[in-house]
């Protein structure tokens, strides 16, 4: 029984391990850009350029949280095995507000941000954005999905569990 409960501290300590160098993983290439965006960053002598560049650097977040996403639900063999399968899908929860948040802050920081160069306000400033930047449409839409996605599985997971509560 001794070997059984050593072996199984063991596998234990090093699932923990293994878990922290992924976290550590995601933490470096969360600082690649980062990085990239400090080093190209000029000009912060203003409000509106101060909003504009923490829009950019927020929505590099949304961007790296995003790809985080697809390659938890992607289910590769070698993060399921160090992390599990239940962790994962807690991870991709836990992300998943993180993504959502970051996804609507960008857009409200940029928007806030060209609305101060411009003089108008945020909402006039938002409709020039919607009809005057073709990709900005697509923006919108898939912010919008990624919002409602998100808010529709939670009330859809907290129904789920809420009789599994003790």
């Amino acid at each position: 029984p001794f070997f059984i409960t050593a072996t199984a501290l063991m596998s234990a300590v090093g699932r923990t391990a293994a878990r922290r160098f992924v976290l550590l993983l995601w933490f470096a290439g969360l600082a690649v850009p980062v990085t990239m965006w400090w080093q190209h960053t000029t000009g912060l002598t203003s409000t509106g350029a101060i909003l504009i560049a923490a829009g950019r650097l927020v929505g590099l977040v949304a961007g790296y949280t995003l790809l985080t996403q697809i390659l938890l639900m992607a289910r590769l063999p070698s993060l399921q095995k160090i992390a599990g399968a239940e962790r994962m899908l807690r991870w991709h929860r836990d992300i998943g507000a993180l993504l959502v948040v970051t996804t609507v802050a960008h857009a409200l920081l940029l928007i806030e941000g060209y609305a101060l160069f411009s003089g108008k306000g945020p909402v006039d400033e938002g409709l020039r954005l919607w009809s005057a930047q073709a990709d900005m449409v697509g923006a919108f839409a898939a912010a919008g999905i990624l919002t409602t996605l998100a808010l529709l599985s939670v009330r859809t997971t907290r129904r789920r569990f809420a009789g599994r509560r003790a």
